[in-house]
């Protein structure tokens, strides 16, 4: 279960405590937020996309690398990898035959909608079709 640091904590107290913030550096410090989760190395890079306001979606690079359970095995040299996302075909399945990706690596080739839980149905779908063939 998780449970908030005191210097989380802290800081929500604070945000309380400041003026409001203009839209722009709103946005910007949720992205900086987001950067924190990012498993790249070499640079944590967190994105917002806004439209009027909203947040429509959030996320950050995607380094395979990271993945034991992929580069520890004996599949990772057949997935073939661009920007840090595996190369998808039209039914998320990677280089490596019968390994598929959702959510946020799937976001390079099928776009941010993906990112989202509300995608896994209809990448379930696609997917399933794909299996059925």
């Amino acid at each position: 279960m998780y449970a908030p640091t005191q210097d989380l904590m802290q800081g929500i107290k604070n945000a309380f405590e400041m003026q409001m913030l203009p839209w722009d550096e709103y946005f910007m410090r949720i992205a900086l937020v987001v950067a924190s989760r990012a498993t790249c190395d070499r640079k944590h890079v967190g994105a917002v996309l806004v439209r009027d306001r909203f947040i429509l979606a959030t996320g950050y690079k995607v380094e395979l690398e990271r993945l034991p359970f992929l580069k520890n095995g004996n599949v990772f040299d057949k997935v073939e990898v661009k920007n840090g996302f595996p190369v998808l075909d039209p039914y998320f399945q990677t280089t490596a035959k019968g390994l598929y990706f959702t959510s946020m690596p799937a976001g390079q080739d099928f776009g941010p909608f993906f990112g989202f839980t509300v995608s896994v149905r209809a990448s379930a779908k696609i997917i399933g079709n794909a299996l059925k063939q």
